[in-house]
């Protein structure tokens, strides 16, 4: 399950206020460039990356520093930090 509300509990069929999902940094970190091929298209990186295109958010949660929409700040030049598939805990 590629799911970022796994920790949010839901209350009277609503999800409660959002619980993330902690990704912890590692050794095992990859730094990457952002390409153009990937410019706003976090979900394609994951796919690449992941196997799952669903996992988009975790480029967003692992690098809350320099993307606070994991949309339109996922740009092309930025560099970031990719957690390694078994560290994502999910």
């Amino acid at each position: 399950m590629s799911n970022p509300y796994k920790n949010t509990p839901l209350r009277d069929f609503y999800r409660d206020l959002w619980q993330p999902v902690s990704i912890a940094k590692s050794r095992d970190d990859r730094t990457i460039v952002i390409s153009n091929a990937h410019h706003q298209r976090p979900d394609l990186l994951a796919s690449e990356l992941y196997g799952d295109e669903r996992l988009f958010w975790v480029f967003w949660q692992h690098n809350k520093d320099l993307i606070e929409d994991p949309i339109h700040d996922f740009v092309a030049g930025l560099s970031i930090k990719v957690p390694n598939r078994d560290n994502i805990q999910i």
